[in-house]
């Protein structure tokens, strides 16, 4: 289950970069980021195992 965690934090960072610039500015996830992808991670680790 951690590993569907950490795959949809890497998805959300992914989405981030790719409409930021890095280089200009910080590019970083908010709280509600994490939450979702918390979120998300832990259905998908609890129905893929199923």
């Amino acid at each position: 289950m951690e590993s569907a965690v950490i795959v949809a934090l890497a998805r959300k960072l992914s989405t981030r970069l790719r409409r930021g610039d890095p280089l200009a500015t910080r590019v970083k996830l908010s709280k509600f980021d994490f939450l979702s992808a918390f979120t998300e991670g832990v259905f998908v680790g609890l129905f893929a195992r199923a």
